[in-house]
């Protein structure tokens, strides 16, 4: 096995927000309703494997937290012998979605820190102290 690489998964175009500093702008407005396959990342899974492939992999969005498929996708990822670590940055607005077993499959969850979602960053930090990271 080659040493790990990270890799940005975009899991969805989908986001609650619409924030200015946004730098996936772009990537929601060519395909605003995107949701990665499972067929997809299994498909990338396999290959990485077959090649010999690790990765430090990271969410992305949109919003991760809106991925159809997050838990399916996880539990994919985390079986899978090319996943060295996982990470989500997501906005925080879902606290309610980051349930204990989403939570268990990732290494780190980055929440970029808005006003207007401090009372939820400040529950999942509560809730989650060795995993949530905030960035300002």
């Amino acid at each position: 096995m080659r040493p790990p690489v990270n890799m940005s998964l975009y899991v969805t175009s989908v986001c609650n927000l619409a924030c200015s500093e946004c730098i996936m702008q772009h990537a929601m407005r060519a395909a605003p309703r995107y949701q990665m396959q499972l067929t997809e990342l299994n498909h990338l899974l396999a290959s990485s494997e077959a090649a010999g492939y690790r990765f430090n992999f990271v969410l992305t969005g949109g919003e991760p937290l809106i991925w159809t498929h997050l838990l399916a996708g996880l539990a994919s990822l985390r079986g899978s012998e090319v996943t060295n670590s996982i990470v989500m940055f997501t906005n925080g607005m879902f606290p309610d979605r980051l349930t204990p077993a989403v939570v268990n499959m990732l290494d780190a969850i980055r929440i970029s820190h808005y006003f207007y979602n401090t009372e939820h960053m400040e529950l999942l930090k509560q809730r989650y102290p060795d995993k949530v990271q905030i960035v300002e």
